[in-house]
């Protein structure tokens, strides 16, 4: 891992959070609508490996493994509509615990790691050593130039699930805090981090969006990782149950981007930025290898389907005159 690489993106992309407010014109409903709904869908995929067992797993799309996730699936789905006050908000995490025990006398769960893990381990200054090469800086800042794109989206994600107007600063904010947790991870011993645009599935589940209970659980992750033990007991957690709960996660946050979508003019030039953006989002997302021939900055950009369909809506969105326009 080139840490200094790292570290030298993450200042880019905290700079480029204080030009995200004039560039937000360029996200109306149509984009963001669109973008949101792309964020589920791409990641439809991956929840769909971890049900099936886990890329590259012996067992990958075994009955009991496609059993386990259905089971979670539903025992958060019965949950989440039925169940009362903290019952229906911790729907998710009940149906985590429940499918992780499940698994534990089907000898699904990895025990031995627990026992080779450390009681407690504190943060090591550049672990990996320090070494610089300026021919990774490129593919860094390539690489955060795609973080930003879907960090903007993830923000909007958040505010149309919050049902919060989110400003143009709210969203900038967003991306100088997701900057700056890159750049701090290196100095401790992690790679680059990122908005996990998993988790704003969790916000409507749970029917919780306090920023309290986010530092809280902040707060907590951080004990969790001094004490490598309990990180493990969670880390060995079978893909199956995480399956189970992803498949419902992601599909809520695509069908809020799809609710934004209801609340837009379907017109001749919105219908084709809809389509084109997704399109060739979700083709980049199931076929990744047809992007990994482009040059440079253009094949970082169609690295991800998110960041691939939302830069061709930003583009059409530009290019494309609105009907009242064209009728003049």
């Amino acid at each position: 891992m080139e840490q200094v690489s790292s570290i030298l993106g993450a200042l880019i992309e905290i700079f480029l959070s204080y030009f995200i407010k004039p560039l937000m014109r360029f996200f109306p409903p149509v984009v963001t609508g669109t973008v949101i709904s792309l964020i589920g869908m791409t990641l439809m995929p991956v929840a769909f490996d971890w049900a099936a067992g886990g890329v590259g797993s012996a067992d990958y799309g075994s009955l009991r493994n496609i059993a386990i996730a259905f089971a979670v699936f539903l025992i958060i789905l019965i949950l989440n509509r039925y169940g009362k006050g903290i019952i229906s908000s911790a729907s998710v995490l009940i149906g985590m615990v429940i499918g992780y025990i499940i698994c534990i006398p089907l000898g699904m769960v990895e025990f031995s790691k627990v026992g080779e893990a450390a009681w407690i381990e504190l943060p090591r200054i550049f672990k990996y050593g320090v070494d610089f090469n300026p021919k990774y800086v490129v593919p860094f800042i390539a690489g955060y130039l795609v973080t930003v794109i879907e960090t903007v989206g993830v923000m909007k994600a958040i505010g149309e699930v919050t049902q919060v107007d989110m400003t143009d600063e709210d969203i900038a904010n967003g991306v100088r805090a997701d900057g700056f947790g890159s750049f701090i991870s290196p100095f401790i011993g992690s790679g680059p981090v990122a908005t996990f645009s998993q988790n704003v599935g969790l916000i409507p589940l749970t029917k919780c969006a306090s920023r309290f209970v986010a530092i809280v659980a902040g707060v907590m992750l951080i004990l969790i990782s001094l004490f490598p033990k309990f990180s493990t007991i969670i880390s060995i957690m079978p893909s199956p149950v995480l399956g189970g709960a992803g498949i419902l996660m992601f599909g809520t946050v695509a069908a809020s981007g799809l609710q934004s979508l209801s609340r837009v003019e379907f017109t001749n030039r919105n219908l084709l930025i809809v389509a084109s953006s997704m399109g060739i989002g979700l083709g980049v997302t199931f076929r990744p290898e047809l992007a990994e021939q482009f040059p440079g900055i253009l094949g970082a950009l169609f690295s991800s389907g998110i960041s691939a369909g939302t830069l061709v809506a930003l583009i059409l969105n530009i290019i494309l005159k609105k009907e009242e326009e064209n009728q003049k």
